[in-house]
């Protein structure tokens, strides 16, 4: 396997994959429960870290199931994409709503016509209040109750594998390299869509991805080191582009059914036109960042202490 290069780094103590792990769950059940008390009282931001920390969670899961009980890993990754999911709704609504706000604001009074942002506060903001009152309601069931419960657990007494035992330098970079493959793969797919809704959705997979290896490569960087933190700094500037390219995209498409609603309504729909062309626009600057991006983060030197899986 590559020496891995730490430059000016002392060498880091050696501990197990499994200790690497451990601390990654611990860290991000801590920072879930800390959000769960400041969604239900809808403090700013709150769905937002408490949805990263469950992605966080559920992305160290996936990458380094093999750690775990197969079967413990999988059902708690099920569970945590429920939780994600109805956190979703109202974060989704709340990000689409203040980027339309903001491009109305932008724009010139004699460009705005109608109610549009009326219309953009009405329609959001009820998705917002909905999707934020059914994750309380979630938050406050027997499943989620459940979901808290085996975290805990999990943390307290992990269900390991023997893998878990093995020294982090040896078994981690192998399981952050599948992901990376898996990542190099997506972008590839995306490059040779057969149409533009492929493309796009291609490249929602590739921001998936793209997210899940900086997770990895931040959860390992304790261990390894510069290389690590290296790469995800790299991966973190394709996943922001990607990020952008999807808010333009599906901001697009709710600027299509706000305009759709205003038809039916006999009112203008100029500043909806208006609005959709720079939500176009900013998707194609989103797109050509990400292509500077990944070419900045496809380096060999940035791989060199990854294991990958042979295409």
């Amino acid at each position: 396997m590559t020496t891995l290069r730490r430059d000016t780094e002392p060498p880091a103590q050696l501990v197990s994959a499994g200790d690497v792990l451990a601390a990654r769950l611990t860290e991000q059940v801590t920072a879930l429960r800390a959000q769960e008390p400041l969604v239900r009282e809808q403090q700013p931001d709150a769905v937002h870290q408490m949805r990263v920390a469950t992605r966080r969670l559920r992305a160290a899961l996936s990458t380094f199931g093999p750690l775990l009980d197969r079967e413990v890993a999988e059902s708690l990754r099920e569970e945590l994409q429920w939780l994600a999911g109805v956190l979703g709704a109202a974060r989704d609504a709340e990000v689409v709503r203040a980027r339309l706000r903001d491009a109305l604001a932008d724009q010139p009074p004699r460009l705005v016509r109608g109610p549009v942002g009326e219309r953009i506060d009405s329609a959001l903001g009820a998705v917002q209040r909905r999707g934020h009152s059914r994750a309380v309601s979630a938050m406050s069931g027997p499943r989620y109750d459940a979901l808290l419960g085996r975290l805990e657990e999990l943390t307290a007494a992990p269900s390991w594998s023997p893998a878990a035992s093995t020294p982090a330098p040896e078994s981690l970079p192998r399981l952050v390299g599948r992901d990376w493959t898996r990542l190099a793969r997506r972008v590839h797919r995306a490059a040779h869509a057969e149409d533009a809704e492929q493309h796009v959705r291609a490249l929602h997979d590739a921001r998936r991805a793209a997210k899940r290896v900086r997770y990895a490569a931040e959860t390992v960087a304790p261990t390894i080191g510069t290389p690590a933190r290296r790469l995800a700094r790299a991966v973190t500037a394709v996943q922001t582009a990607l990020g952008e390219h999807h808010d333009s995209v599906v901001a697009g498409e709710a600027l299509l059914g706000l305009a759709d609603h205003a038809t039916a309504r006999t009112e203008d729909t100029f500043t909806y036109g208006v609005l959709i062309g720079l939500e176009q626009a900013a998707s194609r600057a989103a797109e050509a960042r990400f292509a500077e991006a990944w070419r900045a983060a496809d380096l060999p030197e940035l791989r060199e202490w990854l294991v990958e899986r042979r295409a």
